[in-house]
């Protein structure tokens, strides 16, 4: 098992508060990523099946607005080996591993933010071009 974090920027957390269904589609979002890419990782099919248990936490340590998102996750993914019993199928994460989580789900998030009209084109575009996507900070 590991642990992923995902905190979102600054610029983007308020919305979370009252958008319901923008704040479960993060979860979406970063779940998906994570398992995209251990699947990968683990040279896993797609029907593998990953082990997650995940929550938004709406508070930091100083009991204040800090939304942002955790994750234990399987570090591989459960693969039928015939039709009565499941394989693991480890998977081997490494820094590149993580960077390529992070750019997924900060492409993926700003997307979600423009269709549901929480941000324009532009200003979505504008923070697809930081660098070393700023302010989307994952930890896994």
């Amino acid at each position: 098992m590991r642990q992923w974090l995902l905190s979102l920027p600054k610029r983007l957390r308020p919305a979370l508060r009252n958008h319901a269904a923008l704040a479960a589609g993060m979860l979406r979002i970063f779940v998906g990523s994570i398992e995209h890419e251990l699947r990968r990782s683990a040279a896993a099919p797609a029907s593998a099946f990953l082990g997650t248990v995940s929550f938004l936490q709406r508070f930091g340590s100083a009991l204040n607005d800090y939304r942002h998102y955790h994750c234990c996750v399987t570090d591989g993914g459960f693969v039928a080996a015939d039709a009565r019993t499941l394989a693991f199928a480890p998977a081997q994460v490494d820094a590149g591993d993580v960077v390529r989580v992070q750019a997924r789900v900060r492409r993926r998030v700003l997307a979600a933010y423009r269709r549901h009209g929480v941000h324009s084109a532009e200003d979505a575009g504008y923070m697809a071009g930081w660098d070393h996507c700023v302010g989307f900070y994952l930890l896994g």
